[in-house]
């Protein structure tokens, strides 16, 4: 199993990236660029590219951990620390919102659009597929400038509940 996204948790032998808790042993090899890191190395809020193994239990283990360097990251970024990616809503505590595992902030500037309609970070659900726009911040969070809910892609209710 594959997966990448922002390091949410480091525990001392398993780390949290995109949602998913990845168990760490010996074996496993972490590497910044070409350099071997220890888990100790890894921040809360670096990208990682994990390559993990179902274990009998259903846990994963890490066979492989890439800790993506800034400069490489995966986001379309331009020199100004600009950012551009999209993924779910995991959780929204005002006036910011994890998506995909990143933490992002708004504030009054911020735009938040669903289809041709302004809309409010209250009227955001848990599960709302979105597109982020903004710059990146000194801790890895993400100032947003604009955020896009793709309809139709979104969490399981839709509209459901008001």
């Amino acid at each position: 199993m594959e997966f990448d996204g922002p390091v949410e948790e480091v525990g001392a032998s398993s780390l949290k990236v995109a949602g998913h808790v990845v168990l760490v042993n010996a074996d496993t090899k972490i590497k910044r660029g070409d350099q071997t890191i220890g888990l100790a190395d890894v921040k809360v809020g670096e990208r990682a590219e994990v390559q993990a193994r179902v274990q009998p239990d259903a846990s994963l283990l890490a066979i492989k951990i890439k800790i993506e360097d800034d400069q490489n990251n995966d986001d379309q970024n331009d020199e100004q620390g600009q950012v551009d990616f999209s993924g779910h809503i995991d959780s929204i505590n005002a006036p910011a919102l994890v998506v995909s595992g990143r933490k992002v902030v708004t504030n009054s500037s911020t735009r938040i659009r669903r289809g041709d309609k302004t809309v409010t970070l209250a009227d955001l659900k848990v599960g709302d597929k979105v597109e982020v726009e903004g710059t990146k911040q000194a801790d890895n969070s993400v100032l947003a400038s604009k955020i896009k809910v793709e309809d139709g892609g979104g969490g399981e209710n839709d509209g459901d509940d008001s």
